[in-house]
């Protein structure tokens, strides 16, 4: 699969991991193709690490509850390599939690995701399924937002216009 991810600042397109990742892609895949992200917006951009969180459409930030049901976590663990610019990833609160939240990740920084001396046992806890083939500068520009009065928002509103799922 690949996503096609309309912005207000840019597109992105994604190659979806299915392999590793086959119940996130299907979880994700359905989303998208119901409009669960359209309209929505990306409600933390950090620029230092370069993490840009959205998929919070009933609440349009972290407290979201997401589509009433969870996913399992799967193709864990995933390594501070795999947290690279471009990766997208599953947002959780903890095992066996994610739902609709997902996030970027635009900087090398990142990769701190995947590092137990920085994180501790959360390290690499967040599943990756897909990363960037086009629009990683997009990507930056978004986390490039981060507002420096309220750190981990966006200076400006980022939205998802739209979500475009084809199968190749």
């Amino acid at each position: 699969y690949t996503a096609t991810i309309e912005t207000s600042e840019g597109t992105v397109v994604l190659e979806l991991d299915s392999k590793r990742a086959p119940v996130t892609v299907n979880n994700f895949v359905n989303l998208a193709r119901s409009g669960y992200f359209d309209d929505t917006v990306l409600f933390r951009t950090e620029k230092e690490s370069g993490i840009i969180q959205g998929g919070s459409p009933h609440t349009q930030d972290n407290s979201d509850e997401g589509p009433g049901y969870t996913i399992p976590d799967e193709g864990l663990p995933f390594t501070a390599d795999d947290y690279a610019p471009g990766v997208i990833a599953m947002a959780n609160a903890g095992p066996d939690t994610a739902g609709g939240q997902f996030f970027f990740v635009s900087q090398e920084a990142g990769s701190y995701l995947g590092d137990p001396d920085q994180i501790g046992p959360s390290a690499g806890l967040y599943a990756v399924f897909g990363k960037a083939t086009e629009g990683l500068d997009v990507l930056q520009k978004i986390s490039d937002l981060e507002d420096p009065a309220a750190p981990g928002t966006p200076s400006k509103p980022v939205t998802i216009d739209s979500v475009i799922i084809t199968e190749s």
